[in-house]
């Protein structure tokens, strides 16, 4: 198994339980928005 495929069943776990959902709601609730900055870096994936 390779790391990409790692990365994408953690995502998928933590996506399917709501992590992701309840990480972005409290970070929107503690937020400055003096500073606000979204990562667009990405990685190609192969099927």
């Amino acid at each position: 198994m390779n790391i990409g495929h790692t990365v994408y069943i953690a995502y998928n776990r933590w996506s399917e339980k709501g992590i992701f959902t309840a990480i972005l709601k409290q970070l929107s609730q503690e937020s400055d928005l003096e500073w606000v900055a979204i990562d667009g870096s990405y990685t190609n994936s192969t099927k």
